[in-house]
Parts: structure tokens; C-alpha cells; sequence
């Protein structure tokens, strides 16, 4: 990899790892099997059983791999 692509991977690395452990992101509830979604976001999305679900989010979306896990298929 340049040097561009090595510093900007260091980068989100470092953030992901911050996130991660971050309480706003609910990892403890993902890993404990209950949705990361809030009540509202749940609700505008509605029902995605049995759907595909595209993540276009570039964080570690631990609220889609619940979904995934729950309901749809998630690319």
C-alpha cells in the first residue's frame, strides 16, 4: 500500500477501535444478541424480512450485522 492508503486505514483502524468500545454504538447489547437500533429507526424501516439489505455505511455497523443476523441478508 502507498503511504496515502497505510495513513488513512491507520486512521479508521484507530476510530473503529474507539467506536467500538463506545457506549453510543451499543457493541454490549449487539454481542448479547438484542437489536442496536433505536425505536425510531426501527420503526421508519419497517419490516425487512426475508429482504436484502445494502450497508453503505463505512463504520463496522454493528446495528446492520444485527439485522442480518435477525432478518435480511446484508451486502
Amino acid at each position: 500500500m502507498d503511504k496515502f492508503t497505510l495513513t488513512n486505514k491507520k486512521n479508521w483502524d484507530e476510530r473503529a477501535e474507539l467506536h467500538f468500545r463506545s457506549e453510543d454504538y451499543g457493541v454490549k447489547n449487539f454481542l448479547a444478541g438484542k437489536s442496536t437500533l433505536r425505536p425510531i429507526e426501527l420503526k421508519e424501516m419497517g419490516s425487512v424480512k426475508g429482504k436484502k439489505l445494502l450497508h453503505l455505511h463505512c463504520h463496522f455497523g454493528p446495528g446492520n450485522m444485527r439485522e442480518a443476523v435477525d432478518m435480511c441478508v446484508v451486502y
